[in-house]
């Protein structure tokens, strides 16, 4: 998978300053101000102005790696050094690397069959971008929407034993509010990792019936993760069941 490395600015540092930011346009670096002022100068519009701008077109999302990012980052720097807070981060800035996948390419092979089988490549199925490169072979089981919440006093594994096979999981509940019940184990990831460590090999992501099919490969690539360590595909739910039936 394709990394690269963007600055942050650290998260403490926001955290200490989120409270008294007030954005201008980007401009060289006033002298600092006593604390006491600062604090003083706190005013609701003040902190909107900072949150409408960062969130403005202008900003076009501030993606990955795009100038806009860059001048976020570089405009929330400037207010830290005039606040006077203390750098914290690479090489005495305001800024810490890391590393993020920005995209995969899918290897010579993949296939999906299904007793014999076999699913199209971007048409019945794509791995998911956090998928890890593996060749499994294995029963399939079905395991509800995949989620453990033990805060919920809910688990689809109970009673499941998922130990080598290939889970199918629903993507997420028909029903609104059982979605919004569910949300906070509802990613793809979370699930992928709540697979894994139920002893999954790999797992599936179907659809519930009902709900209209998108393009499977912008599916499979809207969580950006490096490899989870487990085999991960998102499928159309029509060719998986219609593989079921065929199997009697």
């Amino acid at each position: 998978m394709d990394k690269a490395r963007y600055p942050a600015i650290l998260t403490v540092a926001a955290l200490a300053a989120i409270s008294t930011l007030y954005l201008n346009s980007l401009v060289a670096v006033p002298q600092r101000r006593p604390a006491e002022e600062l604090v003083s100068d706190i005013s609701a519009s003040r902190y909107l102005d900072n949150v409408t701008y960062l969130a403005s077109d202008e900003m076009k999302g501030r993606g990955d790696g795009t100038p806009e990012l860059n001048r976020a980052s570089e405009y929330i720097a400037s207010r830290f050094q005039l606040w006077g807070l203390r750098p914290m981060g690479d090489n005495g800035t305001f800024f810490q690397s890391f590393e993020i996948t920005t995209g995969a390419d899918l290897g010579g092979h993949n296939d999906l069959q299904l007793n014999g089988d076999h699913l199209k490549l971007n048409d019945d199925f794509s791995p998911m971008l956090f998928s890890d490169s593996a060749d499994v072979d294995a029963p399939l089981i079905f395991v509800g929407y995949g989620i453990t919440a033990p805060e919920l006093n809910y688990d689809d594994y109970a009673g499941v034993d998922a130990g080598g096979k290939v889970v199918v999981v629903l993507r997420q509940p028909s029903d609104g509010a059982a979605a919004a019940h569910f949300r906070r184990h509802a990613a793809f990831i979370d699930k992928a990792i709540n697979a894994k460590q139920h002893g999954a090999k790999a797992i599936i992501f179907i659809n519930y019936s009902g709900q209209p099919e998108q393009d499977v490969r912008k599916v499979a690539a809207t969580e950006e993760r490096s490899d989870l360590g487990i085999a991960a595909i998102y499928a159309k739910r029509d060719p998986l069941i219609a593989a079921f039936k065929a199997a009697g």
